[in-house]
Formats: C-alpha cells, structure tokens, sequence
C-alpha cells in the first residue's frame, strides 16, 4: 500500500520511538508523502508549550488538530489548502526553540552523538546519581540495581510506602 500518513509525536512521548521508527520504516519501503511532526510535548494529539515546569515559548504551540483535517482534506477530499507544498518533516529542537523543517527524517543538518547513562551506582530514583555523558563509563563502575515488583509493574516516579500513621490519616479532595 502506498498511502499517504501524518506521523506525530513528541519528545516526551513514552511512545514516541514508534512514531519514528514506523515513519523511517514507511520511507525505507519507498512509501511515498510520508509527513511526521515532532513537537515538545507527550502522548496526545494537541501542541503544548510546557511539559512540567520546562517552557519552550509560544512558538512550541501549533495547530496540530488543523493540520490533521488539512493532510485529511487534501487527501481525502482532494482540496488544496496547501499542505501538499509544505515541508513533510517538522522538528522542535529543544534549546533553540525553534522549528526545523526539511523533506526527510533525520533532518540531513542532524549531527548524531552517543551519549551513555552513568552514575555512582544510585541512579535508581529521581533523586539518584545517574547523568547522561558523552564519555564512555568506567569498567568498573558501580552497578545500579532496582526492585522490580510484578504485582505493580508501572509505579508512579514519587511513589513512597505510607506508614501506619499516614495511611490511618481522614483526606478530603482539597489534598
């Protein structure tokens, strides 16, 4: 099949590798009018300019709904709002905040570096130790270990044990 498809995601999607790869994927096969757009923001179809207390400006915001019914309209419909002219890739670097645009994914301009996850061996909370670097660990650096509970795969980053005080305490909705 050679159908034309609007890939979206954002750079703090938890899904967002599979945008990517199903994008890099189509053009591989040699699908042709592949559009993808990457913002920064999560999982969800509406353009954000903060994802927790990290800004990126007004110019993070676009009508990404509006641009879904235009790639729709033109093709479905046939209608020729101009999408068609416009660029297929758009990327939000982060730091610039600015928007680059380009025909292919990864941007030809794309420098790509390894960087690697260290740490002092207590990288295993939010507070930990753990860095990204562009040096390779040490050989013999510390290991970082975690419990994992199959009985509740997915716990929340600030999850904590209440103590029997706490668990015992009356919470209204105001909390």
């Amino acid at each position: 099949m050679r159908i034309p498809v609007f890939h979206q995601s954002g750079w703090f999607d938890g899904d967002g590798i599979g945008s990517k790869l199903n994008y890099l994927r189509m053009k591989e096969s040699g699908r042709p009018n592949q559009k993808l757009v990457l913002g920064p923001w999560g999982h969800t179809d509406t353009a954000m300019r903060r994802i927790g207390e990290r800004g990126f400006g007004p110019q993070a915001i676009i009508d990404l709904r509006r641009d879904y019914l235009r790639w729709f309209d033109y093709w479905l419909k046939g209608t020729d709002n101009g999408i068609a002219k416009e660029p297929l890739v758009k990327i939000f670097a982060m730091g610039s905040n600015k928007w680059l645009e380009g025909s292919v994914y990864p941007l030809p301009q794309t420098r790509l570096e390894k960087w690697y996850l260290a740490s002092g061996g207590q990288a295993n909370t939010s507070k930990g130790d753990g860095r990204l670097t562009p040096e390779t660990p040490a050989p013999n650096a510390p290991p970082d270990k975690y419990l994992y509970d199959p009985g509740d795969p997915t716990p929340h980053p600030e999850f904590y044990e209440e103590t029997q005080e706490e668990e015992k305490k009356v919470r209204t909705m105001d909390l």
